[in-house]
């Protein structure tokens, strides 16, 4: 479907989406807004600053990590400095399930925490995004091609501001 301005298409994708159609919007506002959007944002705040708790905490519950409520209540408990630390110690009141995920968590915040200051943020981008699978994850969701292609789209945004104010 086609439409001269997309100032109300939100009506549109709300039909489509209570009917199970399937559909991919390349204009659409409120891109920021978008889930995966935030995650990633989430997720790069986290790298650049670990003691930003809110940051880490969106990033560690949205689907790069997937630790529940639970996990991150009782990592807030462990009176660590920052969450990334509490990640390398072990939770009892976990299950199996959840602590295989904070051991993840753990690796991958770990081996990107050493890159943070030698990648762009474009690089820093796709590591986070490669590292968790997280396109992988976003298209088992419902609206997953979207997702993707929101992600690519903010990718994409990344690499051109990085070259942009990159001086040689």
């Amino acid at each position: 479907v086609l439409f001269r301005s997309t100032t109300e298409d939100y009506i549109y994708e709300d039909a489509l989406r209570e009917y199970g159609v399937p559909y991919y919007n390349l204009g659409g506002k409120g891109f920021f807004r978008q889930e995966e959007i935030v995650d990633l944002c989430n997720g790069i705040k986290a790298l650049s600053n670990v003691y930003d708790d809110i940051s880490m905490v969106g990033m560690l519950r949205s689907p790069m990590f997937g630790l529940s409520d639970e996990t991150i209540y009782w990592l807030l408990r462990q009176g660590e400095d920052c969450i990334l630390d509490s990640l390398k110690n072990p939770i009892h009141y976990i299950n199996g399930q959840e602590r295989e995920k904070v051991l993840n968590a753990y690796s991958v915040l770990s081996i990107l925490n050493l890159k943070v200051d030698l990648l762009s943020p474009h690089e820093l981008i796709k590591e986070l995004i490669n590292l968790t699978n997280y396109k992988e994850v976003l298209l088992l969701k419902y609206g997953g091609m979207q997702k993707q292609a929101n992600v690519n789209k903010f990718v994409e945004m990344s690499r051109y501001y990085t070259n942009l104010f990159t001086f040689a």
